[in-house]
């Protein structure tokens, strides 16, 4: 992963905002069995814990248009979160969300990502469980077969910050980040911690990633189809469809994948019309008229009839 620093951080373009978000699939724990997904062990120089999927027991729809969880992902630099990630979608897209200890019920975690581990590496699980003060070999225990991800769907009807990400350089992604972070199981989260602690890269990157960045407020339903009243939803019926505005033109215009072209461009018609300007200016300013050649005198010689000549004046 890489760190983006925002060059320029645009509001979004009303006529394209999301109209709707949604994580169809996300209340149904069936579709999360342990056996479903393959853990991608990192490396020696450690980095995050991510399990991939083929099952697309998850999708995420933006503006009625799906695209699969592709898989799961616990950070383990900084402060705990989960991140789904959506790679089959348009635009590469990840939907992360904080994770906090809970004070009572919580989402349970652990023993699943135990479960999707011990596949590749049972002891993975038993260091971190060794790690912990006092040990408690059970916290390692690969007893879950069913993610719960209802409390993501909770969290989302509070709120996300969508971010467009634009660069030059490496692909453009989507990056959703839930306001309101979830709380893990409250017995799990030192395990969480010490999972996180186990595989934490030797180094961290200082590579800094300039980008354009678009960011608005949406808000996914949550199991029951509900969201906050203070989620920000617009009233698309006056929206005019078919037509391009000033504003959306310009926008476009200033996309890092467009910028060049139309700077391209811009100049080829400069190019153009400055030749036509001075072609035209020919043609309208008229040739300076020469003096008029007046004759004064005309002489007429003879050469038969030796100085004999007849001079004629001219006015």
């Amino acid at each position: 992963s890489r760190r983006v620093s925002p060059g320029a951080l645009p509001p979004p373009n009303l006529t394209r905002t999301s109209r709707s978000v949604a994580l169809p699939g996300a209340c149904d724990a069936q579709k999360f069995p342990a056996t479903d997904f393959v853990w991608q062990k990192p490396g020696a120089d450690g980095g995050e814990w991510v399990a991939s999927t083929q099952a697309r027991g998850l999708f995420l729809t933006v503006d009625e248009v799906p695209c699969p969880m592709t898989g799961i992902a616990f950070t383990t630099g900084g402060w705990p979160s989960m991140r789904l990630q959506f790679e089959e979608c348009p635009r590469k897209t990840a939907v992360e969300v904080p994770l906090v200890q809970a004070d009572g019920k919580g989402v349970k975690l652990v023993h699943w990502m135990c479960k999707v581990s011990n596949q590749v590496d049972p002891l993975l699980c038993a260091q971190a469980a060794a790690n912990l003060v006092p040990q408690d070999p059970t916290k390692a225990s690969p007893s879950q077969e069913l993610l719960d991800l209802s409390m993501l769907a909770e969290a989302g009807s509070r709120g996300a910050t969508r971010m467009q990400v634009y660069n030059d350089c490496y692909e453009n992604l989507d990056w959703f980040i839930v306001n309101t972070p979830i709380g893990v199981e409250h017995g799990e989260f030192d395990m969480l911690l010490s999972l996180q602690k186990a595989l934490a890269p030797s180094f961290r990157s200082n590579v800094h990633v300039q980008a354009s960045v678009v960011v608005e407020t949406v808000c996914t339903p949550n199991c029951e189809g509900k969201m906050l009243p203070e989620c920000y939803r617009r009233d698309y019926s006056a929206t005019p469809t078919g037509q391009v505005g000033v504003q959306e033109f310009m926008d476009t215009m200033g996309r890092p994948e467009v910028k060049p072209w139309a700077q391209g461009l811009v100049a080829v018609f400069f190019v153009i019309g400055a030749l036509m300007a001075v072609g035209i200016l020919r043609l309208l300013v008229a040739p300076a008229k020469l003096p008029e050649r007046k004759i004064k005198s005309v002489a007429v010689s003879y050469h038969d009839v030796p100085n004999a000549s007849h001079t004629f004046f001219g006015r």
